[in-house]
């Protein structure tokens, strides 16, 4: 998960899930308060609300679909709450990150990393850690020649730690 591209998949397949607001509350405090103009735009941001909610949980139902269709799915617990206080707050508030996230930790096929795992800065060839990554950097690169699409480097790579954590093999994380 993340900001840029929502959901990325090992196989690089990229989900960009975000889904914008129709009406403003703008709209409704301009009213006078008791007037009916105010009721009809608090009635018709009601209903702006619902469909929003539908659409969200629609979309959400149908990528989690998508994404159980493979045996097994990995994913690393993000803090979601924490990117709304971020500069991407209204990117994560519109998105349906955090359905889709609810949706697959409920999954027994799921298999949860923790969210200090460093799946963006592990070389999976030679085992590097590479500590100087920004967020604006959107190629990982290796000093021993690896180099490959960020999220889809960190995909794959939550598939290789978690089998490696798994077998008992695990570094010093």
């Amino acid at each position: 998960m993340g900001i840029k591209t929502t959901i990325t998949t090992s196989d690089g397949r990229k989900f960009k899930v975000l889904i914008e607001e129709e009406m403003s509350k703008a709209d409704s405090q301009r009213r006078k308060k008791g007037s009916s103009n105010r009721y009809r735009t608090r009635k018709l941001m009601r209903k702006s609300y619902q469909k929003l909610g539908n659409k969200k949980r629609d979309v959400a139902n149908k990528i989690t679909h998508e994404l159980l269709e493979h045996s097994i799915v990995y994913m690393q617990d993000e803090n979601l709450t924490g990117w709304h206080k971020g500069l991407f707050g209204k990117t994560v508030q519109h998105s349906v990150l955090g359905l889709v996230k609810k949706k697959l930790m409920l999954h027994e096929r799921v298999i949860v990393l923790p969210q200090r795992m460093p799946t963006t800065k592990y070389c999976p060839k030679y085992g590097n850690l590479k500590k100087d990554i920004k967020l604006s950097d959107r190629v990982y690169e290796c000093p021993c020649g690896y180099h490959e699409d960020r999220d889809i480097h960190a995909a794959r790579n939550m598939i290789l730690l978690s089998k490696r954590n798994t077998c008992g093999t695990q570094g010093s994380f």
